[in-house]
């Protein structure tokens, strides 16, 4: 049978470098390193994983050849960290995958502020993101030679370690995107000024790291385009900055957008921004220059086969899809596109976690991710009986890894379809949760787990007592206050506002909670062409998910017209709408046809305990033991699971 996904996979050429395939995974911050900023051996298992799962090019994290120009993460500023590289470059290899270091020449404006460096240095003196009252301290001249020298000695150390390629890190408004950049370099020396000055560092890096890797071995650069915001830089200003970059030698240009700032959330498009966000950059690029374009950013299987076939860019790359599916190559490959565990797109896991909190990485629809030396699925030694009471993300992945180990798995659900929650969350055109439960839906159908629908299970059910293992994922309930009227007939919950959208009546809907749930649920229905008000108690709205997440809601909430009034309490519901009262305590009247309250969610815990009372072995996953999210309750599925003997 013809593989559809064939053009995915027939070789490409960057230079002399021969990639196996146009699919290349994504430079991404994990924070495996070691304290002395050394290689891990949980990056190498790592990114052995994606090696082995398919891709044609491994694209590395920032490697930097100063401390002072990033922090120590992945220090290659002398010959300690050669052994460890060579490792990875070795197994990398061994897979028939190749692999780019991406360099970091600094990090300036958007350095951490300490003690030690309380005036970041960067291209001028522009103020710091992290502090706009701390002016950033401008490079001298000797500072700006001083490292370009540097950044060329440590990749001819990546030659030494066996990497095949090197990428210059310049996206996300970093130091050198700062000095090519109108508004942050106000330099008036040979590096101001002028668009050539403004390249000037750039084009010096380009040509040291030539000079040290010789004339075959690729360089790439990486560039956002388009920082997404009035002031920032465009396409039209791109074009020719690319250009000079193709004429200093630079062999490929791996495409983005945003930068730090109003358009951070770019750089990790959420699933707001839908799919191929930013082909249509990289198109325009493709016409300016003769050098292959590489093109990140919410890229699924169908928009990589569209955007190679069609000739719009040279590669895809891939980085959240390679955590969620390391496989995801190799599936495509042998037309297993049905078995491609799909990412959400969350950036909860890979970015809130791993940016914001400085934890390592990990993917929500993964468990494996970052602990591939740790959870290594094999078959148990005896088939058990496992019973899992609730089919939720908690319930399916318990049921899924339990299915893996070789255990006899049923699931008992008392609604008609699987993912509780996760199926009204999965309602909105702009999510990606409908093609996870998909995805589940067909991996337990080919595992073999039976699923019993309509069936609710309580401490009597015969169905627990011959059961070796039993996992109780009942999920979670709304939430529904003591506020008058909230019985009345106008009022829906959200779940039913998703699932049953024939009980939203009318036009002017009032949604009644600015929780993620009821933001999503406000955002659907203003797309469908509804007015729609959102009542928020808080100061802000969508506050438990991810700030980037926060960013781009806001800015489709925008869109569409969206009416948001935060720190209102709700008082009272009528037959005609509701009644708030404002920051300063006054009434203020909202009216309309429906009212859809998101005021949040609680543990399903009650029936869980009475269960876990008769059976004390009985394990409660997910937002029955605690509330949390898709990826909480994936983890605790998979753990529990896991753990089975």
């Amino acid at each position: 049978m013809e593989n559809k996904y064939a053009a995915l996979f027939q070789k490409g050429k960057i230079n002399k470098l021969e990639l196996k395939n146009r699919l290349v995974m994504s430079p991404m911050g994990v924070q495996y390193t070691e304290t002395d900023g050394r290689m891990s051996e949980r990056s190498i298992a790592y990114f052995a994983e994606r090696a082995k799962g398919g891709v044609g090019m491994i694209i590395t994290e920032a490697l930097f050849a100063t401390r002072t120009s990033g922090g120590a993460s992945h220090y290659i500023g002398d010959a300690t960290c050669l052994p460890r590289l060579t490792e990875l470059t070795d197994i990398v290899h061994g897979y028939g995958a190749k692999i780019c270091a991406q360099m970091g020449a600094g990090l300036g404006r958007i350095e951490v502020i300490t003690p030690a460096e309380p005036n970041p240095p960067a291209a001028s003196a522009i103020p710091s993101y992290y502090n706009p009252k701390v002016l950033c301290r401008p490079l001298t001249v000797d500072e700006i030679h001083q490292r370009v020298e540097l950044i060329g000695s440590a990749a001819k150390r990546m030659m030494v370690a066996g990497f095949d390629a090197i990428e210059i890190h310049a996206h996300a408004g970093y130091l050198i995107d700062q000095f090519m950049s109108k508004e942050w370099n106000l330099r008036t020396d040979e590096y101001g000024g002028s668009l050539e000055n403004r390249m000037r560092y750039a084009t010096d890096i380009v040509k040291s790291i030539r000079k040290n890797v010789g004339p075959n071995v690729p360089i790439l650069f990486r560039i956002p385009v388009d920082h997404k915001y009035p002031g920032g830089r465009d396409i039209n200003e791109s074009i020719p900055i690319v250009q000079i970059l193709e004429a200093a030698g630079v062999d490929a240009l791996d495409i983005d957008a945003g930068c730090y700032g109003p358009t951070f959330y770019w750089l990790f498009p959420p699933s707001y921004l839908g799919d191929a966000s930013m082909l249509d950059l990289a198109t325009a690029m493709k016409k300016a220059v003769k050098i292959p374009i590489l093109n990140s950013g919410t890229h699924t299987p169908e928009t990589a086969l569209k955007a190679v076939s069609e000739g719009a860019v040279d590669f895809i790359m891939m980085g959240r899809p390679l955590l969620a599916d390391p496989d995801l190559p190799n599936k495509l490959r042998v037309g297993k596109r049905e078995d491609v565990r799909p990412c959400i797109r969350c950036n909860e896991n890979c970015v809130r976690i791993n940016l914001f909190m400085q934890k390592a990485l990990s993917c929500a629809v993964n468990t494996r991710t970052g602990r591939e030396r740790t959870y290594n699925i094999t078959k148990s030694d005896s088939s058990k009986k496992v019973v899992v009471v609730g089919s939720g993300p908690a319930g399916l992945e318990a049921a899924r890894v339990a299915a893996l180990k070789g255990h006899e798995v049923t699931v008992y659900e008392k609604n008609k379809c699987i993912g509780g929650q996760a199926s009204a969350a999965a309602t909105p055109p702009f999510k990606n949760i409908d093609r996870l439960l998909e995805w589940f839906e067909i991996q337990l159908k080919k595992l073999a787990v039976k699923i019993y629908f309509n069936t609710e299970i309580t401490p009597s059910s015969p169905e627990l007592a011959n059961a070796d293992e039993i996992f109780i994922a009942f999920g979670a309930e709304s939430w529904v206050p003591p506020i008058e009227g909230i019985d009345s007939s106008i009022v829906v919950d959200v779940r039913d506002a998703h699932l049953k959208p024939d009980m939203v009546k009318g036009n002017k809907i009032i949604v009644a909670g600015g929780g993620l749930s009821g933001v999503d649920c406000a955002l659907e229905l203003a797309i469908e062409g509804k007015e729609v008000t959102i009542v928020e108690l808080l100061d802000n709205i969508a506050i438990e998910t991810a700030f980037i997440n926060q960013q781009a809601i806001k800015a489709k909430i925008a869109e569409y017209k969206v009416n948001v009034l935060t720190k209102h309490k709700v008082l009272r519901i009528s037959s005609d709408g509701i009644v708030a009262a404002d920051a300063n305590g006054n009434e203020v009247v909202i009216k309309g046809d429906t009212v859809i309250t998101a005021f949040g969610t609680r543990a399903n815990k009650a029936l869980a305990d009475t269960i876990q009372d008769k059976y004390p072995d009985a394990v409660l996953i997910g937002d029955c033991n605690k509330v949390g999210n898709i990826g909480t309750s994936i983890i605790a599925g998979f753990t529990a699971a896991y753990a089975i003997q």
